[in-house]
């Protein structure tokens, strides 16, 4: 079976490009750019059809294939995805699928078994979240 791989956007599911524009706008995050797996990082992957009839997403994607630096912090360098495998194994052999893979990392100790924050309040443009917690410390 032939795999045609391609970026797309995730919204849209159209090839994604950033006119200059864009990129002149868009603020810069500093983050930890490594993937970390011993520290919590994980991959979550979508699986939509191209007319968005319905979509399947699995939160930890164990598929993978991880290489790294030999650092002793395990940092990684280098993760091999394989769509076509991860199609097959939910039972897709055939037809036209776009499979999207989010790398994530759990921030504010979270996890979907704790759930310590809870959304409390958005916005009206829906562009901000409060959260609240029912933790005391």
């Amino acid at each position: 079976m032939a795999t045609l791989v391609t970026n797309i956007d995730p919204t849209t599911l159209e090839i994604q490009t950033y006119s200059p524009q864009d990129i002149s706008v868009l603020s810069p995050e500093v983050i930890n750019p490594i993937f970390d797996p011993s520290k919590g990082d994980y991959v979550e992957y979508t699986i939509v059809s191209p007319n968005r009839d319905f979509q399947i997403t699995e939160q930890d994607l164990t598929n993978i294939t991880v290489t790294s630096n030999n650092a002793a912090d395990g940092a990684v360098f280098s993760i091999n995805l394989n769509p076509e495998k991860d199609l097959r194994d939910k039972g897709f052999s055939n037809g036209e699928y776009n499979v999207i893979y989010n790398f994530l990392r759990k921030e504010l100790n979270s996890s979907p078994e704790d759930r310590i924050f809870y959304i409390k309040e958005i916005s009206g443009d829906r562009t901000e979240l409060r959260l609240g917690t029912n933790a005391l410390t």
